[in-house]
């Protein structure tokens, strides 16, 4: 026992030199730290990313005019207060104390700003000075007073400091300037009051998050609507006295903690939640002194004479719904995520282990020297995880800084949460630690493989990885193809990609990329004479990969993984996108559309391309076969130049097809879209009207389902009708202007428009969908460490090279003396590198594209829409990951040139076996 303890201590000269032993291996040195970087990185990244991307949700949820700052923080607001009320057991107003308590709940709320307080007076009727009214009509305001309110309006003369602020639809019948008086009547009485400024009626603009809790108040509902009561703004003490003074009893009182520190984190948005959340259960409880409080007006008052007002109160956060939204698209991306972790640490580790292996295989010298004195595989690995451990570590911490720039850099601009931060640091450390279990297996399996016969050895010989990896992969593929490529999510009423989608590329790569690395080993050891008979470098490069196979397969399988992964990745996003941008542009019409009344005049001129388009479900049937269609109709001459197209709809160009529907003699002029069969008529109206169908295309812009469509020259489809009644006339029909160009500009232009907007909707909109923006952003992250997967075939080439350096040096030396020239030495192992990624970059592109080809049409997010889903190759990216490959094996052949001339071949061949 004594001799084995002092056989493994540390204090011996072979283990006190282990942990700085790979400073003599500078390729496994690095292989190391590569390997552990990855590692790293794909771990640390996973708790960055998503935390980012939460925080990104966040943001834009937060942004939305329905929430906004203000609704994301604290509202309490209160009807019908008495004007003198007294708050329960005390002397005190109401008003006052609920002011008080307000403001400390929301100084001791975790980011939340300072109060914003509202008191809202009564609706009066606005006259000049001894009641002289507007010729054309009563004008009505209501009192109101809010902080900061001057300052979230658009002042057109004068200040709020120097009188009331009255909106300009109350100025302009009077023609009222700051400094003049105007007269209101209340309940029972009337007042003057002085104009200070005049600001500009936001009744029809954008909605203001300021203006949140009276929304209903101040915007107009729809745009058939009857405008409503704009504020007169006042100071808080004006609006009370002047309510009195007017005969009126009671006022409307609101208090908002808005939501501050912009943009949150996930994190400090749960705190808001929970804090929130807690102020109204207490709230709501009447035996609390809040409840009893905050619910003291929640009764019926009564009234002067016989009128009485009824209070009710409300106590609320937007952030719950807030966070609500988040959360369903946050799951969305949760679950692929996690496997694409899995996957990516699976790929990182398959790095580690080849350089384990090849660290037996370049210092076979000295594990045999090892295993002559008696050393086990136990024993050894012990030894190779102290060696790897200071590399593994700076390994680690190189992933996690990696990591973090990364995310930060081509992530999504959000703030990091703090838990994020440090389950960041965790999984770095974790993955270092990873890295020194991997190795130290692979170096103790490598051991017993190489020098001892164990039955693990003949085991594991037969064990076939790449079958069952294929069998796996294929079994997947059936999965995804039975219905599993999205899952419903009823909880939070989402789709999302299955986690199966990024499962498929990773088992499909590696199977079939190992299966042909083996052929291609095969094939060469068969041919390897032939060659020779050639060219002298190509037999030379031939022999150095077939000499020993396992480690070129190895090599070329890593490498075609990384690839793989990185090809795929580049695939799905680029198709999903594609897809994605069709559909909408093909729902919408065009980047824009615009809803208008089917009466609305013609379009003189606009700034940008645009067309009249009427589109109707269910407009009538087909015949023969009775099948129900929907119907587009368009304006030929100004269709090409607006709508929105695809080269892949039709063989035919859409310029060409849309004029032939011009035709007003014979039958009816029309274009199938995804309808089979040949029609001769089509039944609408109550009438058959026969139909010639003058082209056919997959998909049109304006379709929004999976019905064949019919698509009409507005103008010569009226003329074809009887007294029946034009179908595109009915309320049910949507009658459009789509316009082309920069949605922001278009968006902007509409106001140009001679008919009344009844709504817009842009093809970025449509996008916005939350397991859409999931799918994205899933494949995305799967392209960033397919990204970082390609730059690691730099790193599985450099443990190769160094596990074959006293080799192919020993044999190129042997070959200069035997007549070999040196640049065909440089040749030689110019095409061994080569050959190697180039065959690993075929297998890793072509399986990496295929697989993609294979699972892109099951991931259709909007499947009613055409077109179906569309295929993208990243012809680019493929074509310059090609061009530096041919460069890496370039600059590899000259670099080991340059060391192998350096050595002296006495030297080399006395410490060889």
């Amino acid at each position: 026992m004594w001799r084995l303890a002092k056989r493994w201590a540390l204090g011996s000269p072979l283990w006190a030199k282990a942990p700085m032993d790979l400073l003599r291996y500078p390729g496994l040195l690095a292989s190391v730290v590569v390997g552990a970087s990855l590692l790293s990185l794909v771990a640390a990244a996973y708790p960055l990313f998503l935390s980012r991307s939460e925080g990104e949700l966040l943001r834009a949820r937060i942004a939305e005019p329905s929430f906004s700052r203000y609704g994301a923080g604290m509202f309490y607001g209160v009807t019908s207060v008495r004007l003198n009320e007294k708050a329960p057991g005390g002397d005190v107003l109401l008003r006052d104390r609920l002011d008080e308590e307000f403001a400390r709940l929301a100084d001791h709320g975790p980011h939340l700003g300072p109060p914003i307080r509202y008191t809202v007076g009564p609706a009066v009727l606005v006259t000049l000075p001894g009641g002289i009214r507007d010729p054309s009509g009563d004008i009505a305001a209501f009192l109101f007073a809010g902080t900061h309110a001057a300052a979230n309006v658009d002042i057109l003369a004068g200040s709020a400091e120097d009188g009331a602020l009255i909106p300009d639809v109350v100025a302009n019948p009077f023609d009222l300037h700051p400094g003049d008086m105007i007269e209101v009547q209340g309940a029972a009485r009337r007042a003057t009051i002085r104009v200070g400024g005049v600001y500009r009626a936001f009744y029809d603009e954008p909605r203001q998050g300021y203006w949140l809790p009276w929304t209903e108040q101040v915007y107009r509902r729809s745009p058939n609507s009857p405008p409503p009561f704009q504020p007169i703004l006042m100071k808080h003490r004006e609006v009370i006295d002047l309510t009195g003074d007017l005969g009126n009893l009671y006022l409307d009182l609101g208090w908002v903690a808005p939501a501050t520190g912009l943009p949150l984190t996930i994190d400090e948005a749960r705190e808001i939640d929970a804090y929130t959340s807690a102020v109204i259960r207490e709230a709501k409880q009447r035996k609390t002194e809040l409840g009893r409080l905050f619910e003291c007006c929640g009764r019926t008052s009564p009234g002067s004479g016989f009128q009485e007002e009824l209070s009710n109160t409300e106590f609320r956060s937007s952030m719950p719904l807030v966070l609500r939204e988040v959360e369903r698209r946050a799951a969305s991306v949760e679950g692929p995520l996690r496997l694409l972790l899995i996957a990516g640490l699976g790929v990182a580790a398959a790095v580690v282990a080849a350089a384990a292996a090849f660290a037996v295989a370049g210092r076979r010298t000295e594990a045999a020297l090892l295993h002559a004195r008696g050393w086990g595989p136990v024993r050894f690995a012990a030894k190779a995880t102290l060696e790897s451990a200071v590399p593994a570590v700076l390994g680690a911490a190189i992933g996690l800084g990696l990591g973090w720039w990364l995310i930060a850099t081509f992530g999504p601009p959000a703030p990091l949460a703090r838990s994020a931060q440090t389950a960041s640091s965790i999984a770095a450390g974790s993955a270092g630690a990873a890295t020194l279990l991997v190795l130290g297996i692979v170096s103790g399996v490598s051991f017993v493989r190489t020098f001892e016969e164990h039955p693990l050895r003949r085991h594991m010989a037969w064990v076939p990885w790449e079958i069952l990896a294929i069998g796996l992969g294929l079994w997947v593929l059936a999965r995804l193809r039975s219905g599993g490529a999205l899952i419903a999510d009823d909880r939070l009423d989402i789709r999302r990609p299955s986690a199966l989608l990024l499962a498929f590329p990773v088992l499909f790569v590696v199977g079939f990329a190992t299966l042909g690395a083996r052929l291609l080993v095969q094939t060469l050891r068969r041919n390897s004479a032939r060659i020779g008979v050639r060219s002298q470098a190509a037999y030379l490069a031939v022999h150095r990969l077939t000499a020993n196979p396992h480690l070129t397969v190895l090599l070329v399988a890593a490498a075609s993984l990384c690839l793989g992964v990185f090809v795929n990745g580049q695939t799905m996003v680029g198709s999903l996108r594609s897809t994605v941008d069709a559909k909408a542009l093909v729902f919408v019409g065009s980047d824009v559309s615009v809803l208008i009344d089917s009466t609305a005049p013609e379009q003189g001129r606009f700034p940008l391309p645009l067309t009249r388009a009427t589109r109707l479900k269910y407009a009538g049937s087909l015949v023969p076969g009775d099948v129900p269609f929907d119907m587009i109709g368009i304006d030929p001459e100004t269709f090409a130049g607006a709508a929105f197209w695809d080269e892949e709809f039709s063989d035919e160009p859409v310029d060409e097809m849309v004029a032939r529907l011009r035709s007003t003699r014979g039958r009816l002029p029309v274009l199938l879209i995804h309808g089979e069969g040949t029609p001769t008529a089509i039944a609408v109206a109550e009438t058959e009207i026969p139909v010639h169908v003058v082209g056919r295309a997959s998909a049109f812009p304006g379709a929004s389902s999976d019905d064949p469509v019919i698509v009409v020259d507005s103008r010569s489809f009226e003329q074809h009708l009887s007294a029946g009644g034009n179908p595109l006339e009915r309320p049910s029909a949507r009658t459009e202007y789509w316009i082309k160009g920069d949605t922001d500009e278009a968006l902007a232009s509409v106001f140009r428009l001679e008919a009344y907007p009844l709504g817009t909707l842009a093809a970025e909109d449509v996008k916005d969908i939350p397991f859409i923006a999931a799918a994205i952003d899933t494949f995305a992250m799967l392209n960033l460490l397919g990204l970082a997967a390609a730059l690691l075939v730099i790193g599985v080439l450099v443990v190769y090279l160094q596990a074959r350096q006293r080799s192919r040096t020993v044999s190129y030396i042997l070959s200069l003396r035997m007549g070999m020239r040196k640049r065909q030495g440089t040749t030689a192992l110019v095409l061994e590198l080569g050959a190697m990624l180039v065959a690993a970059f075929g297998l890793g592109a072509s399986l990496g594209i295929g697989g993609a080809a294979l699972v892109t049409p099951l991931l259709d997010p909007l499947q009613t829409i055409p077109p179906d889903p569309l295929f993208s190759a990243p012809v680019l990216a493929v074509a310059w990951t090609f061009v530096g490959l041919v460069l890496i094996a370039v600059a590899g052949g000259w670099f080991i040139q340059r060391r192998a001339e350096d050595v002296d071949l006495g030297e080399l061949l006395r410490v060889a076996e």
